[in-house]
């Protein structure tokens, strides 16, 4: 069930105030789509920072643009916040680890989780006991938009982009290009699965072929927001899906 009307969450800096949202349940999903902002002082970045790992701190250190690293800390920041909620424990000592193809994951795998940024938003999606992955995209002009269709989309797909308009193809780009992220993603093996071998059906509704297994396992949802499009994939038994846009209070 995908809820239709998006559930409010307000937000605060304050990472020791708990989120006001039910507990996950086993057939449950939550997908959150959060503002992310610039940090106004030193103290806020510090204070965002103590909820992460040592190793986060030192990969949040090692990125030297300034955008990139806030958003890494406010999504690593904000994932653990979520996380623990969840756990019951504090969001520091949430066990994550990371994949063989880069995709962090709970050691327990209690709860399968994934996110992803882009300017202004961070989305976070989390289940249990359900493989999962979200994407998000900037809709943006771009100058070698045939050579990207080319490399994202399938032979099938590529007539979709016929006989539109510039504005037009841009926008099927990124909503193709978003729920194929959202499958590999899914899958734990990121672009190296190929996104091209990632065939959409023509209605959005799921997928016509995949590169491996049967692509009526996985269940697509998807919205705009704002200027971005925001997908998520998910194989396995959903009741609800939570959607909830996060706004700091005023």
């Amino acid at each position: 069930m995908w809820l239709s009307e998006p559930l409010n969450l307000s937000l605060s800096h304050d990472l020791n105030l708990l989120p006001k949202i039910p507990r996950l349940e086993a057939d449950d999903l939550h997908l959150f789509c959060l503002p992310r902002v610039a940090f106004e002082s030193q103290a806020l970045e510090l204070h965002y920072l103590e909820g992460l790992s040592l190793e986060e701190k030192e990969r949040a250190r090692s990125i030297k643009n300034t955008e990139s690293r806030e958003a890494f800390i406010q999504s690593r920041a904000r994932l653990r916040w979520f996380l623990g909620h969840q756990l019951e424990i504090p969001p520091v000592e949430v066990p994550l680890a990371i994949g063989p193809y880069g995709k962090p994951h709970l050691r327990s795998k209690e709860i399968e989780f994934n996110l992803s940024h882009t300017q202004g938003l961070i989305l976070i999606g989390m289940a249990r006991g359900v493989e999962l992955g979200v994407d998000v995209e900037q809709r943006r002009p771009t100058r070698r938009l045939d050579a990207l269709i080319q490399e994202v989309f399938s032979i099938r797909e590529r007539p979709w982009f016929m006989g539109l308009a510039e504005e037009e193809q841009l926008d099927l780009f990124f909503r193709g290009w978003a729920l194929k992220e959202a499958f590999v993603k899914a899958t734990g093996r990121g672009i190296a699965a190929g996104l091209s071998r990632v065939v959409i059906r023509e209605d959005f509704q799921g997928f016509e072929a995949i590169p491996e297994g049967d692509p009526l396992d996985y269940q697509v949802f998807e919205s705009a927001f704002s200027s971005t499009r925001i997908a998520l994939v998910h194989r396995g038994e959903i009741r609800t899906i939570r959607y909830y846009q996060g706004s700091f209070e005023s």
